[in-house]
């Protein structure tokens, strides 16, 4: 009897060490990403607005896969909120890979007020313009546990067609 309790205790205690390894790799990962503005293209210009293509690359760093549940950032051009660039798709990243996002943006004139002539000023010179990324993205840490991260890079996109 003792003996089988001992090794029901090791099998307890080989599952419990297991169980901590996995959720401190897990929490490692979400510090462990990086998000690069690619390019900002501009599709469409109307009498209404400005339609965007805005090409980013997420950088897995970790050892382990990268599960994103949700992105959403606002997306800011030399200083003026041009939209927001939102993704609800579950994009799973293998450890260290790079996976390619891209979102559309649609751009107001009604909406910028003051700022839409300082916004078409923008669209005439096209050469290394800043673009900022502010806002939140979603990685599962557990199954179905999910843990928010702030995302705020600024970069100047060389690449703006």
């Amino acid at each position: 009897m003792v003996k089988a309790n001992f090794f029901k205790a090791i099998g307890a205690g080989i599952l419990l060490y297991r169980a901590l390894t996995y959720i401190g790799g897990q929490r490692r990962l979400y510090g462990t990403s990086e998000i690069q503005v690619n390019r900002l293209v501009v599709n469409r210009i109307t009498m209404d607005g400005v339609e965007f293509s805005l090409d980013t690359t997420l950088n897995n760093l970790s050892g382990g896969n990268l599960r994103i549940a949700r992105i959403n950032v606002e997306v800011f051009l030399e200083g003026i909120k041009i939209g927001n660039a939102v993704s609800d798709n579950l994009i799973i990243i293998s450890p260290n890979k790079a996976t390619n996002i891209n979102f559309d943006i649609v751009t107001r004139f009604k909406d910028l007020g003051n700022l839409s002539s300082k916004f078409r000023d923008l669209l005439q010179d096209f050469t290394n313009k800043k673009v900022r990324l502010l806002g939140t993205m979603d990685i599962e840490t557990l199954p179905n546990v999910y843990k928010t991260i702030n995302i705020d890079t600024t970069q100047k996109v060389m690449d703006f067609i």
